[in-house]
């Protein structure tokens, strides 16, 4: 069974609000239990991740409207998407994951080795004419 397998819209969706294994498991925890606001550093131990990486994370999910802010002694998220059909869309992503973790997960391999290519050809020593 491969990706093709999967719904349309949890594809379209991994493309555009998932970058990346870490972010997903960020976004299962947050959609999991979405009453819980998290600081940064709850999450981060939470994923084990760092905290600038969570941080990353969380910025880029408030940017792509998935989570409400709270600021008091610290920034606070909480998953909390704009509307109901982007709520609508998480959730279904995120109980496709549930069910069929492998299949999810080649979501994400085609970004992480296109960067890992990227990555290599930053070494690669080019003539001029070789473009």
């Amino acid at each position: 069974m491969t990706s093709r397998h999967l719904p349309p819209e949890v594809v379209a969706f991994a493309a555009e609000y998932v970058e990346s294994r870490d972010a997903l498991y960020a976004l299962v925890l947050l959609v999991r239990h979405d009453e819980q606001w998290w600081d940064v550093t709850m999450l981060a131990e939470q994923i084990g991740l760092k905290v600038a990486s969570t941080r990353r994370i969380l910025d880029r999910f408030v940017a792509l409207n998935l989570l409400d802010v709270r600021i008091s002694d610290d920034f606070r998220y909480r998953f909390s998407p704009g509307n109901a059909g982007l709520r609508d869309a998480t959730e279904a992503f995120v109980e496709t994951f549930q069910k069929s973790p492998a299949l999810v997960m080649q979501l994400l391999l085609p970004n992480r080795r296109r960067s890992m290519e990227d990555f290599a050809d930053a070494f690669r020593i080019r003539r001029d004419d070789d473009r």
